[in-house]
Parts: structure tokens; C-alpha cells; sequence
């Protein structure tokens, strides 16, 4: 099932995610926005910061972090052969969260 905006919102709260965005790139964010609708386990956020635009993928659980390592490895290699890839900026565990904190393209 898709996470859908009934049974995410009382999970994540914007405020979480923009203390994960201070502690992964230590610049507080200055709005959070769910974009609905994205991945299976994954809620993504559009996160905005005096700095630019992140994109934050959460996982409900700290356990979760390895397939967030595997996405950053996999996106290194892209990188490494000269394809374009969002690049991932941190990568860790918050509370009971997994995250991923990317460019936004």
C-alpha cells in the first residue's frame, strides 16, 4: 500500500523533519511539505531552507537505514561513470526514523 496523507501525517510531523534537515546538513529548514503519493515505504518530504530546496525520504524505522546506504552507493556509482544522478547529501537515523536527505531536481 502507498502511504497516503490518512496514515502518514500523524507519523512524521513537519517539525520532525525539519530537525532531521538541521541535524543531517546543520541549516534549519524553513517549510516542510509532504509530496504525497511517493514509494511504497517511503514518505518523501520537499523541504526548503534559506540554502535551496532538499528532498527528505523517511523510513518508519531505524532499521531501515541499510536500504538508504545501498541507494547512496548505487547513486555514487552512477555518478562515478559520469551519469547524472541526484546526488545524496546524509543519510541517517533520527529518533525512530530512518532518512535520506537528497538534491532536489
Amino acid at each position: 500500500m502507498r502511504n497516503s496523507l490518512r496514515n502518514i501525517t500523524d507519523v512524521v510531523r513537519a517539525e520532525t523533519i525539519k530537525q532531521i534537515v538541521f541535524t543531517a546538513l546543520w541549516e534549519p529548514a524553513t517549510k516542510a511539505t509532504l509530496i504525497p503519493e511517493q514509494g511504497n515505504v517511503n514518505v518523501a518530504y520537499d523541504v526548503e531552507s534559506r540554502n535551496g530546496s532538499v528532498i527528505v525520504r523517511v523510513r518508519f524505522g531505524r532499521h531501515d537505514l541499510n536500504q538508504y546506504v545501498r541507494e547512496r552507493r548505487c547513486a555514487e556509482l552512477i555518478r562515478a561513470e559520469h551519469d547524472w544522478t541526484p546526488q545524496v547529501l546524509a543519510i541517517g537515523t533520527y529518533e525512530d526514523h530512518s532518512y535520506s536527505v537528497r538534491e532536489k531536481v
